[in-house]
């Protein structure tokens, strides 16, 4: 049975681990990509191996990938700055090798099978710890409406677009 004092004790651990490995991912070469601020080529890279599997379904193509980077991008610089900073340790949890591990992987994401993201992604999505859970839709969340903010995507959920408003009738 675990109690409260424990349970308190585990999370400031590992809150207090997840800082500690964001504040040292800062020290982590940054290998910028054209066009893009916030992510970096590791992130892109895992991104664009977990985006197939969080979109199995739909209408997605592999040109399309790119323009769902650029609108993941988008969407983590209109979050508040503490929400990037919780979507910067998500990300750091595929990249940093220690933090990686409690994946149950040692080598990157990006070089994981469709099977083995789609197995990570179904574990998270049951998984005992809250915190598993979150970074779940957390990574959902963001893939799914970066997709679905693209127009040609819309028809696909019945979408017919935002309304068109007459102005000269409204003045």
């Amino acid at each position: 049975m675990i109690y409260r004092r424990t349970f308190f004790k585990l999370g400031f651990s590992a809150a207090f681990l997840l800082g500690g490995a964001f504040s040292i991912s800062k020290s982590l070469d940054f290998e910028a990509m054209p066009g893009f601020k916030i992510l970096d080529k590791s992130d892109a890279a895992t991104l664009k191996a977990f985006i197939p599997v969080i979109l199995d379904g739909t209408e997605l193509n592999q040109n399309e990938i790119p323009e769902v980077l650029q609108n993941i991008e988008a969407a983590i610089k209109g979050l508040s700055p503490s929400v990037q900073g919780e979507v910067g340790e998500l990300l750091l949890l595929f990249k940093w090798r220690p933090l990686r591990w409690s994946t149950g992987r040692n080598s990157p994401w990006s070089e994981a099978s469709f099977e083995e993201i789609d197995a990570l992604l179904v574990s998270w999505s049951h998984h005992n710890l809250e915190l598993y859970r979150s970074a779940y839709s957390a990574l959902c969340e963001l893939v799914n409406a970066s997709y679905y903010s693209m127009e040609r995507s819309w028809p696909t959920i019945g979408y017919p677009g935002p309304p068109v408003l007459d102005r000269e009738e409204s003045l």
